[in-house]
């Protein structure tokens, strides 16, 4: 595995991905590779599919209960090992058999076409989709904004996409997906042209230094700090389309969940938001999507919905500054085993699941303490 540009390490995971013409993108499939990182790297293993897993996903079910796990990168698990992501540490947790497919870089329209189009006939007893809750604008997203592994340069790769038409039905676009790629010099993360005037130059001026690789990854970890205690004063939500029923954002979210839900025929499905750090680390803004995704479950239709910003964010502070990576907004290991606690708990209260009994079978309630990094 080459390092980027000047030698630096970030862009490394992008060279394990491909184009998918379902998808948009998808692992390499039947790879080892080592990608640098943080605490000298992780290990990416892929199967046959392009799943990052050390097994193949076999379609019959075994005599363990199993669990098929969607979402981005924070489920992928950017930045740790396949055995160290919190989904199948919660498998372990309830003695489940995992399978993990949760891609980097894609929304959760593009996780219901993955399931769709690759995973429908693997039988489970249970399906998961992590929803990291800034997939609200990246669903709205005809391109996703990334950074070329070669040159450095950011660019914009083509995704397939859902619009709602007259009768409030899904409209898939941009499939097959094209491979090609257009310049996003002047492109927001999601594909938007950037607004011109002297107030978005400014801060257009601001958004450059801060992605400069001329500036130290903890420099931008300290503005995003800096820009977190702001919304927090001012009561500002991050991603306002979760505070309105109405909004492009959640109509469309709301339907691809309901189509996944209806793809799925029967078995239950969970939804889990994935929160980002203006959720759990310093003064926590309130999960005011938490609330908006409530209103999906649906106990006799088997859709349940998980709640795991609270008790991360209950923990003491010390133990949230640990949950994610020095350098990196992702999950950490500790921050991996964190979430695995929170997972196994709400995956408990379904019919047929329960926890693993250990030391006598009580779990003390400070278990979700996460160790100190490095341990």
């Amino acid at each position: 595995m080459q390092d980027g540009p000047g030698g630096k390490p970030a862009r490394g995971h992008r060279m394990v991905l491909c184009h998918d013409e379902v998808i948009g993108q998808r692992y390499v499939p039947n790879q080892r590779a080592r990608i640098p990182f943080e605490d000298g790297g992780y290990l990416v293993e892929t199967n046959s599919l392009g799943f990052r897993s050390n097994r193949e996903f076999t379609a019959a079910r075994t005599r363990r209960r199993r669990i098929l796990f969607l979402g981005d990168s924070y489920t992928a698990g950017y930045g740790v090992d396949n055995d160290e992501r919190f989904a199948e540490l919660a498998g372990g947790l309830l003695d489940c058999e995992v399978y993990n497919a949760g891609v980097t870089g894609t929304g959760t329209d593009q996780q219901v076409l993955a399931y769709e189009a690759y995973l429908s006939d693997i039988e489970c007893d249970l399906v998961v989709l992590g929803v990291w809750i800034e997939n609200i604008e990246r669903i709205k997203a005809e391109v996703h904004v990334t950074i070329d592994p070669r040159s450095g340069d950011r660019v914009a790769t083509a995704k397939p996409f859902f619009v709602l038409d007259g009768r409030g039905e899904l409209r898939l676009e941009n499939s097959p997906v094209p491979r090609a790629r257009r310049s996003a010099e002047h492109l927001d993360l999601y594909g938007r042209v950037e607004p011109s005037g002297r107030r978005h130059r400014v801060r257009s001026l601001v958004v450059d230094v801060l992605r400069s690789e001329k500036l130290d990854r903890l420099g931008r970890r300290a503005a995003d700090n800096v820009r977190h205690r702001i919304q927090r004063a001012t009561g500002q939500q991050v991603y306002p389309d979760y505070g309105d029923a109405d909004s492009r954002g959640w109509q469309l979210m709301e339907a691809i969940i309901g189509r996944l839900a209806r793809a799925l025929d029967g078995t239950p499905l969970l939804i889990m938001p994935i929160p980002t750090g203006h959720y759990f680390r310093d003064s926590p803004l309130r999960p005011l999507y938490q609330q908006r995704f409530e209103t999906l479950a649906d106990p006799d239709r088997r859709i349940h919905v998980a709640d795991i910003s609270t008790p991360i964010a209950a923990l003491p502070a010390p133990t949230r500054a640990q949950l994610t990576f020095r350098t990196d907004a992702h999950f950490s290991r500790a921050g991996h085993r964190a979430v695995a606690e929170c997972v196994a708990d709400a995956i408990a209260e379904l019919d047929g699941f329960a926890r693993v009994e250990l030391d006598g079978g009580h779990r003390d309630e400070n278990d979700l303490r996460v160790p100190a990094r490095g341990s």
